[in-house]
């Protein structure tokens, strides 16, 4: 019995120190707030708020591609040590904040996409080791596209109305792939999404 407790708390210890200080994992529960950001500016010539938004893989080997569950295989992170808040710039700390939390939304959107097609292209992975990073750079591209859309069309989030159907969009295509939440350890089923 004591062994098999070493063994759960060293897993847990391990998958803790994936993230550094400073940096936070998405999570529709713990959504951002002032204090994830910890630059502090007073720049009124600068942007109100900028925040490091990134997805990251960890390796898969060997028996884990027998699993039906790669969701603890991507991570979205915010990277509060890399991002700020400008004092002299920011008007509404609420509105400033929603609109990054669209942005960490979108990136979370993206490590779905690429849990998704982990599951679905896992007997790929024997014989390919590069699409894992194939995958990964291709959700990074697609995500940054995205948010330069999403910055673009609501003009810094100034527009709410727009803002708010962004909103509305993104919460929707999370909704779909709801299965591929980082805190989803179930099996999922591939058959369902092989038609998508």
């Amino acid at each position: 019995m004591r062994i098999l407790i070493v063994i759960l708390l060293n897993g847990f210890i391990l998958q803790a120190q994936n993230l550094l200080e400073g940096q936070k994992l998405w999570d529709a529960d713990h959504p951002l707030t002032v204090n994830d950001y910890s630059v502090a500016i007073n720049d009124a010539n600068n942007e109100p708020i900028y925040g490091q938004f990134t997805i990251q893989t960890n390796p898969i080997r060997g028996f884990e591609l027998l699993k039906r569950n790669f969701n603890k295989k991507v991570e979205t992170v915010f990277i509060g040590s890399a991002s700020w808040i400008n004092h002299a710039n920011v008007e509404n700390f609420d509105k400033q904040i929603e609109f990054q939390q669209i942005q960490f939304d979108i990136a979370e959107l993206h490590a779905r996409k690429v849990r998704k097609n982990l599951l679905l292209n896992k007997t790929k992975l024997l014989t390919n080791s590069y699409l894992l990073k194939e995958l990964l750079n291709n959700a990074m591209t697609r995500f940054s596209e995205m948010l330069a859309a999403f910055i673009k069309e609501t003009k810094k989030g100034s527009d709410e109305k727009i803002l708010l159907e962004w909103k509305n969009k993104i919460e929707g295509e999370l909704t779909k792939l709801k299965e591929f939440d980082y805190k989803n350890t179930k099996g999922i089923k591939a058959k369902k999404y092989e038609m998508d």
